[in-house]
């Protein structure tokens, strides 16, 4: 069943709406229709089973049917230990590993690291934070998101 992210889920019952990318994926995209049923999730981690009531390109509103437990968590913890790439290729890096099920990515300055880039500015990159909490929970897999990302300036990964 798709999922989809709403910043807010105000109760158990009652009406959501969708605006922005995520409504245009269902409409044009995915070609939903009203009656059929999607996963809602917040930002908190809440599941919602939900049935779309009206659709356009810019808004849709979904009534909220029952609560739908959260998968469990992950017996294995994984560590990804990745050379620093360019902004773009990191950011998507990051975002997929999480969507797998990676939780922690620890970046460092290999031998032939192209980019340089100081410890501070790296972390403060705008797209890297707002990415991170949406991508692994709609994802199939549904897991617990990415619980950190350490710039580590190094040039050996096993002293991160």
């Amino acid at each position: 069943m798709r999922r989809f992210f709403v910043d807010e889920i105000l109760g158990p019952q009652g009406s959501v709406a969708i605006t922005g990318a995520e409504a245009k994926h269902i409409a044009t995209v995915l070609r939903m229709e009203p009656g059929d049923q999607i996963v809602i999730l917040d930002k908190v981690g809440n599941r919602f089973l939900a049935v779309i009531k009206e659709l356009s390109r810019r808004h849709v509103l979904v009534n909220l049917e029952r609560p739908v437990p959260a998968p469990d968590p992950s017996p294995v913890r994984i560590t990804l230990c990745q050379a620093l790439l360019k902004s773009n290729a990191m950011d998507f890096l990051v975002e997929k590993t999480s969507e797998l099920g990676v939780n922690r990515v620890l970046p460092y300055i290999a031998d032939r690291t192209v980019v340089k880039v100081d410890g501070e500015k790296a972390m403060a990159r705008p797209g890297i934070g707002r990415k991170l909490p949406r991508a692994p929970l709609s994802s199939p897999i549904g897991r617990c998101p990415l619980r950190s990302v350490r710039f580590t300036p190094s040039t050996n990964c096993s002293r991160a």
